[in-house]
């Protein structure tokens, strides 16, 4: 299954909740930017991605929070 999301775009600042730390029982996920950077937080590591970047495999059972920063089109 393939879920797409859009930010709605905003000004540039502080970063923007997308998810708050939440954590899936069944369900794996898996990022890619197509623009601008997504901040997500897997278990007690940060990882900051970039455009044309992913976050693979992020296992279920694992927690996982996320934020948009800067500004989006």
């Amino acid at each position: 299954m393939i879920a797409e999301w859009r930010d709605p775009g905003g000004p540039p600042g502080s970063p923007r909740l997308i998810a708050p730390p939440h954590l899936h029982r069944t369900d794996d996920e898996a990022w890619f930017v197509l623009a601008g950077t997504l901040c997500v937080q897997v278990g007690k590591e940060e990882v900051e991605a970039h455009t044309g970047s992913a976050v693979c495999h992020v296992g279920h059972r694992t927690r996982i929070g996320i934020r948009a920063r800067g500004q989006f089109v």
